[in-house]
């Protein structure tokens, strides 16, 4: 059984369970905007971030380094250093140049999908502007297009059994169900052994 540095034998498949959970926090912020017509509960920052950041260090075999350290996320077992970008949005900002870069995209299943694996100076050179908040924003349509000029040699490897952790269950059929009805202003029950 493959192991991950920064996780015990019964922690190493923890990422598995990140669909499920995403799930349920949409769920969780479905109800809160049923409660508050207007409002906006959008999970981002930190939180979106740390996702991404486990789900690839699962996928990609990727040691991570303390949590906000400055310009990258891990270390790849070439010896690279990873910047580790996630989002739910159509951009990603980079407040530098990273060595080598990873952009996740995370949807309201929990689906992860692979944006962009490769140089960071690919994207730097082809990112915006710095704006105020001192990041160069680059879309994810662009980061697409530019994943298809990255060869094979030049992208951090898959680990052995790191694929992606799959869209949610059946289970979370109900779950999506409810956020879903959540967004068009319905409400749904779910029973708590659904999940």
């Amino acid at each position: 059984m493959h192991t991950l540095d920064f996780m015990n034998k019964t922690e190493s498949h923890a990422a598995e369970y990140v669909p499920e959970l995403v799930c349920r926090l949409y769920a969780l912020v479905g109800e809160f905007e049923a409660l508050f017509p207007g409002r906006s509960f959008t999970p981002d920052g930190h939180l979106v971030g740390s996702i991404g950041e486990v789900l690839a260090a699962y996928r990609y075999n990727l040691t991570l380094n303390r949590a906000s350290s400055p310009s990258h996320d891990a270390l790849a077992p070439n010896g690279k250093q990873v910047e580790i970008k996630a989002t739910q949005g159509k951009s990603v900002g980079l407040r530098a140049e990273p060595e080598q870069l990873i952009v996740l995209q995370l949807d309201k299943d929990g689906h992860v999908t692979e944006v962009f694996n490769g140089p960071g100076s690919l994207v730097w050179s082809n990112c915006g502007e710095m704006q105020k908040n001192g990041q160069r924003v680059i879309s994810v349509s662009k980061l697409r297009k530019l994943m298809t000029t990255v060869p094979t040699q030049q992208q951090i490897p898959v680990a052995e059994n790191g694929s992606m952790p799959s869209k949610a269950s059946q289970a979370n059929a109900k779950t999506i169900a409810s956020i879903k009805a959540a967004e068009a202003g319905k409400t749904t029950d779910i029973a708590s052994d659904d999940f």
